[in-house]
């Protein structure tokens, strides 16, 4: 008779194995396998990819993209702040010759700028914006 015939594997797991319609012997695992004809559980799976880091609350605004090219002109307020001590520390917008006080929306977020001293930013033609007072 020609029946199924039961067994194990290398693995010890338990295997069946018959005649197909065409009459040719065949088995198979009883585990699921994966594309290569490994058991699923001996099949490498790629890490997973790290979560991105989340954003932190921020205190100072981040720096802008333009890089200050002037005397007197800083790409950090602790830069700025260290050169006037005493004075208020602007962030200038380089294109348009206006500056922003700490605490408006601004203030160290145009494209190209820089953080300088006020009397800096006076002394090379700068203004300040007009919906703004020093603080």
């Amino acid at each position: 008779m020609q029946g199924r015939q039961s067994g194990r594997d290398a693995g010890g797991r338990a295997r069946r194995s018959g005649a197909n319609q065409d009459g040719a012997s065949e088995s198979r695992a009883d585990s699921a396998e994966d594309g290569a004809g490994r058991p699923a559980a001996e099949t490498k799976m790629a890490p997973p990819a790290p979560a991105p880091a989340k954003s932190t609350a921020k205190t100072e605004p981040a720096p802008a993209t333009g890089q200050p090219s002037g005397a007197n002109q800083f790409t950090a307020e602790g830069q700025a702040k260290a050169h006037c001590p005493t004075g208020t520390v602007v962030w200038a917008n380089l294109d348009s010759k206006i500056f922003h006080f700490t605490g408006y929306a601004d203030y160290g977020h145009t494209k190209k700028g820089a953080y300088m001293c006020e009397k800096d930013a006076t002394a090379q033609g700068m203004r300040a914006a007009k919906n703004e007072k020093q603080p």
